[in-house]
This record gives structure tokens, sequence and C-alpha cells, in this order.
């Protein structure tokens, strides 16, 4: 999950994080790094802590009329930065092949987000040693 969930019934393992850069289509980095003021902002769904982050983030610098663009699906949000709808804060690993291709190119507004935090969770109570396992499971995959 993108974690922690703060409630006291839950126990909350922290698995490795993941770092969020800002990507264009080529074409719109050609101009010089785009106004965040007035390009739309590509980015995770409004219920998500990377969107209120973001958003918050985004009117401090520029008012309230910056453009955000929500979406639920991340392979959606590269594909609408890649056809120059918008910027993107978006993973920088998951990247990697498309700036490889040329279809991405990452640029520095001067400033970064958060990076992206999850959690293998679960109920603490009752103990559920199973989940429990899974989690620290999880966390050692993750980290190799």
């Amino acid at each position: 999950l993108m974690g922690p969930i703060s409630e006291y019934s839950i126990e909350n393992i922290e698995l490795p994080s993941f770092e969020l850069g800002w990507f264009s289509a080529p074409d719109l980095c050609r101009k010089g790094t785009p106004d965040l003021g007035t390009v739309a902002v590509i980015t995770y769904a409004r219920n998500t802590r990377p969107y209120r982050e973001l958003h918050a983030a985004l009117v401090d610098r520029f008012g309230p009329s910056v453009r955000l663009f929500p979406s639920s699906s991340l392979s959606a949000c590269f594909e609408m930065v890649t056809a120059g709808l918008g910027v993107g804060v978006l993973p920088i690993r998951l990247a990697q092949t498309r700036i490889a291709r040329g279809d991405l190119q990452p640029f520095d507004p001067g400033w970064s987000v958060n990076p992206l935090r999850f959690t293998a969770s679960y109920l603490a109570e009752p103990v559920d040693r199973v989940a429990a396992q899974a989690a620290l499971i999880a966390r050692e995959v993750a980290s190799k």
C-alpha cells in the first residue's frame, strides 16, 4: 500500500520508497523548462498522498489556478505525458525505458516532490502470524 496507515490496530512494515521525477515529452522541453503554473501536471489519483502533497506544493508556488490532471492508471499517466498533454510527476525507475527510447525527457523545475512511500500493512490484532511473515518477506524481496 501507499502507506503507512495511521490506525492503532494496523501494523505497517516499511518497504523501499520510489523517487519521483519531473518528465515531459521531448518537444515540450525543447522550449525550455515547462512553466508549471500554466501546463497541466499529470499525476496520481486525487485521493492519494502524492496528489495532495503535489497539489499543495504547486498551489504554494503558482497559486490556485494550477492544473492537475489526476489518474488512477500509472501507465495512462506515462502515455499522456509522452503524448505531450502535460508534464508528469512519475517514478524515476519506471521512466528509464521511455527515456532511453526518447519518449520522455526529465527536467528540473528547481524543486522536487517527496518519494512514494509503501508499506506492507496488516491487522495487528488479532495477531495474524502469516500476514506478519508475508510482510517481512515482502520487505526482504523489495529491498533486493
